[in-house]
């Protein structure tokens, strides 16, 4: 029994001491794998920490070349933005290339090729002031810009066609009014009816003020246009101008616009005077006097009216003019009808007019430069048509079928064919 015990007892230390063993190997691995986690832990805070120190260095630095491609762009954008003046010019012009074929009974008949190039630029200086100015090929005649092809291919001339300024005052340009102070060599500041040209030409620029000024008064619409010129600039006599205006009214009348006025143009010192402008003795059907000056004076009235309408989506208008000089009595006038408008791709317009003018109606010179060869003294008709090829293409046909001289008159035929080009 006592050696049972003892074996039991004996067994039990045995067991415990094993047990005891086993506890204590147990608890040195568990303190050594805490240790290895706390030291890979350590590691990886570290890395982490590392890893957080080159993101923001790699933060700092894609800042700094943000802010550099910034900087960089601001110059590159200061250096290249156009500046605010260039938005405020526009150019603009036209060329022309024209065949023209002349006949004047007693004479050889005439066949050239001609050219007419305009280049022009408006610059808004602000919201009440304009600068034009345009430059175009031709000569010394002031109602043609036209340059003929000839001259063994030398080079042609370009003129300071226009060069003036346009006031445009706010006071003057509110409810529908609008009103505008021109100072310069300008463009032509009266009114003509379907470019009639019976007292002036197209392309003739006055120098010298004007004032247009048109009211917005329901359908009444009344205008007024003054002007004051200088014609001639002499050291020793008396300077040349011409003082004149229009006023008048277009109303607007159900379906119908109406344009009427009248107009008067007074010339200043040309009686006795040289004419304004010849072609060799050729003063454009006024009278002079040996010497080539002007046997009468220039006081010139004015009366003139234009009614357009539409008719089935077609304008259709007609007008007249008519001019009278009170120093010799003679008068001119002209008739015509517009029907069509060049306007848009395939569009069309057909102008026809009838006129008589008397020698010293008006100011040859000055006058239609197309109409019996330029100038005064003669009648006749003009036919002229047009078709729009494309948005800036445009050709058109004119002729004249006119009588020279209203006594012992010499038949005058003129024939151009035109391809106009615009921008």
């Amino acid at each position: 029994m006592k050696s049972w015990i003892r074996t039991l007892c004996a067994g039990l230390c045995v067991g415990a001491f094993i047990l005891m063993g086993i506890g204590h190997a147990s608890d040195t691995t568990t303190r050594a794998q805490i240790e290895q986690l706390k030291k890979m832990i350590e590691q990886q805070s570290q890395t982490i920490n590392q890893l957080k120190n080159r993101l923001n260095q790699l933060e700092s630095q894609q800042k700094n070349v943000e802010v550099e491609v910034s900087n960089q762009k601001k110059t590159l954008s200061s250096a290249t933005k156009i500046p605010e003046w260039v938005s405020k010019i526009k150019l603009h012009g036209d060329f022309r290339y024209r065949y023209e074929y002349i006949k004047l009974q007693g004479k050889d008949s005439v066949n050239r090729n001609r050219i007419r190039a305009r280049i022009g630029l408006t610059a808004k200086v602000n919201n009440t002031n304009d600068f034009h100015i345009r430059l175009a090929s031709g000569s010394q005649d002031p109602t043609s810009t036209n340059q003929t092809l000839t001259g063994s291919f030398s080079s042609k001339h370009i003129w300071l066609d226009r060069a003036y300024v346009d006031w445009h005052p706010v006071f003057a340009n509110s409810r529908g009014n609008r009103g505008h102070l021109f100072l310069g060599k300008m463009k032509n500041p009266f009114l003509m009816v379907k470019s009639s040209s019976l007292i002036w030409d197209d392309d003739l620029n006055p120098e010298g003020g004007a004032v247009t000024f048109q009211a917005s008064l329901g359908n009444i619409n009344p205008f007024i246009n003054v002007g004051g010129f200088w014609v001639r600039s002499r050291w020793k006599n008396t300077d040349s101008g011409v003082i004149g205006g229009q006023v008048g009214v277009k109303p607007v009348l159900g379906k119908f616009k109406v344009t009427a006025g009248a107009g008067y143009f007074g010339y200043i010192h040309t009686k006795g005077q040289p004419a304004f402008f010849t072609i060799g003795k050729y003063g454009f059907g006024n009278t002079l006097d040996a010497d080539g000056n002007y046997i009468y004076d220039y006081k010139l009235v004015e009366a003139f009216a234009q009614v357009g309408t539409k008719f089935r989506k077609i304008p259709v208008a007609v007008y007249g003019d008519y001019v009278y000089n009170t120093d010799p009595g003679d008068d001119g006038w002209l008739i015509g009808f517009k029907v069509g408008k060049c306007k848009k791709k395939h569009s069309w317009e057909f102008n026809y007019n009838y006129r008589r003018v008397e020698p010293d109606a008006t100011v040859g010179a000055f006058c239609d430069s197309d109409f019996i060869g330029g100038g005064t003294d003669g009648k006749g008709h003009k036919f002229s048509a047009g078709f729009q090829l494309a948005k800036n293409w445009k050709l058109a046909a004119t002729y004249f079928l006119n009588d020279r001289r209203l006594h012992h008159s010499k038949d005058f035929d003129r024939l151009q064919v035109d391809m106009k080009f615009r921008y």
